[in-house]
């Protein structure tokens, strides 16, 4: 069976404008049946509080659709937010997007 994946990639800081458009570009993905959805963080600064809270709300829309979500290429920044907001237990993270391919398609 082949699974469908699509590749996100937002830039700059994940503040709630930004976070809301990542919702709702996911939102579309999982209504049209995608299966597993790479967010690329490498364009992104830094999230903030706002960021955090759509970014959670996100998880879960995913996660009730039975898609994957999986985030690669983040910074030090975001990495130890992440780890303090203990987001990074709800994702699956990778270093870049051949770490994520060399996953799903190998």
């Amino acid at each position: 069976m082949n699974q469908t994946i699509k590749i996100l990639q937002p830039c700059g800081i994940l503040d709630d404008i930004t976070t809301n458009k990542l919702h709702q570009d996911i939102h579309n993905l999982v209504e049209y049946g995608v299966d597993i959805i790479l967010v690329d963080f490498e364009k992104i600064t830094l999230i903030n509080s706002s960021g955090i809270g759509a970014l959670v709300s996100t998880i879960k829309t995913a996660k009730i659709a039975g898609c994957q979500l999986a985030i690669c290429s983040i910074n030090a920044q975001v990495r130890m937010i992440f780890e303090l907001t203990k987001i990074d237990r709800l994702l699956n993270i990778f270093a870049n997007k051949n770490d994520f391919k060399n996953h799903f398609y190998f």
